[in-house]
């Protein structure tokens, strides 16, 4: 009778092996697809040990991000008046501080944080105000850093820190659009509150600089909406666009929101010319907030008309960009801007830096601003290559740019042999003199 050959068994140590690599491929993978991507609960804030110190108690490692959010808004919050003490505004500055730790622009907050921080930072609408729009705020500046305390003026506290911490939490608090509608609010309030506590006989800088820094700040917040609608499908901005809009138009004032009657005013009129503007145009028109609310200011004041157009001005600058084009499109040689064409440059420039694309470009540094592209559309026309993030050096004697101040020469007008000559002619005779 033949033998069967033995049957062939597989050990049972080469089922454990297989099963732990089948285990450790699977744990790479899950890491590799979400784990380094996984933000830490709260942002971290329930085991950084400043922010527990600064918002009391209650707030631990492990705390849920609910009453992380409830006790950072109870620490920071002022009294009735909108008075804050030290206490209180150092706590939301550690908060602040802490989120801005790493890049402020790709702060994400944690959804339960959202309307909370937007609930505290609205607590220092005239602080966020300023440091939106501020202009010459050197006390803002000077304590912005992360270990300056914060500074009493007026019988309060202020909340100051610096610009990119602020922007990167604003822009990442208005991913709900009902935060974004309480800083509209809030800032709305401010603006109204700044232009009424104009004093009657004021002129120069103490009548153009309260509109100016409001529509700064407001055109800061149109920036950050265009950031936050970046990105998403027609139909999530319009949905965001819808419930910002819905707030504003239909939003219940808090406890502290009590203004006076001028300021109150001010405020009515710009919710009504919202109210007024067609559905599908509401959102564009809120983008003239600055210049609506300066223009009904300026009204109810009976400004002349010249003093009128200079008060507006400023929050009515969107045309510099326009100008800038064609101050830099070339004439005759490529390149070299006539010398009023220059001057009117650098005046545009420095004007277009406060109009709303020039806000919104700090606010959106990912993407070109206006200026940018009509700076470079121009050198496309030119076929000049444009250098979208260019440096400023000396002009050179050569190639392209000004022309080089002219040698003296045997062939040239001889200025010095001209009587009477000028006092700017004797000082640069006397420099040839020396040569």
């Amino acid at each position: 009778m033949p033998q069967m050959p033995p049957r062939r068994t597989t050990p049972a140590r080469a089922f454990i092996v297989l099963g732990l690599c089948l285990a450790l491929l699977g744990g790479v993978g899950a890491w590799l697809l979400l784990g380094r991507d996984t933000a830490e609960p709260c942002n971290g804030l329930a085991g950084d040990e400043r922010v527990q110190k600064a918002v009391g108690a209650a707030v631990h490692p492990g705390t849920s991000c609910a009453v992380v959010a409830q006790a950072i808004v109870k620490a920071s919050a002022g009294d009735a008046t909108g008075r804050h003490t030290q206490a209180q505004a150092q706590a939301l500055k550690d908060v602040l501080v802490s989120l801005g730790s790493g890049d402020p622009a790709k702060l994400t907050l944690d959804p339960a944080l959202r309307v909370p921080l937007a609930t505290a930072l609205a607590d220092y609408a005239p602080d966020l105000h300023a440091m939106l729009g501020g202009i010459g705020i050197t006390d803002f500046l000077a304590k912005a850093a992360p270990q300056a305390p914060p500074w009493q003026s007026d019988g309060t506290h202020h909340l100051t820190v610096l610009p990119d911490t602020l922007r990167g939490a604003v822009r990442a608090v208005a991913q709900d659009p009902g935060a974004y509608a309480l800083l509209r609010i809030a800032e709305t309030r401010t603006t109204a509150q700044r232009l009424a506590a104009v004093p009657a006989d004021a002129t120069g800088y103490a009548l153009t600089v309260p509109p100016t820094e409001s529509a700064r700040a407001l055109g800061i917040l149109d920036g950050i909406a265009d950031a936050v609608t970046h990105g998403k499908n027609e139909e999530q901005a319009r949905a965001w666009r819808g419930a910002v809009l819905d707030r504003l138009l239909n939003g219940q004032d808090s406890p502290k929101s009590n203004q006076d009657p001028r300021a109150a005013q001010l405020s009515s009129v710009w919710l009504q010319i919202l109210k007024n503007a067609p559905e599908g145009e509401r959102f564009d028109r809120l983008r003239t907030q600055g210049v609506d609310m300066t223009r009904t200011w300026a009204q109810d004041r009976k400004m002349d008309e010249q003093t009128q157009q200079g008060v507006l001005a400023q929050p009515n600058a969107a045309h510099s960009a326009r100008t800038v084009r064609s101050a830099l499109t070339p004439r005759g040689w490529p390149g070299r801007l006539e010398q009023a064409a220059g001057a009117g440059l650098v005046s545009d420039i420095s004007s277009a830096v406060l109009t709303t694309d020039g806000l919104r470009w700090l606010v959106a540094p990912e993407r070109d601003s206006d200026l940018i592209r009509r700076l470079c559309a121009s050198h496309d026309d030119a076929h000049i290559d444009c250098d979208r993030h260019p440096t400023v050096e000396p002009p050179a004697a050569t190639g392209y740019g000004p022309p080089a101040p002219p040698a003296w020469s045997a062939t040239a007008v001889d200025a010095c042999s001209l009587s009477p000559p000028s006092s700017g002619v004797r000082a640069a005779c006397r420099g040839r003199s020396t040569r």
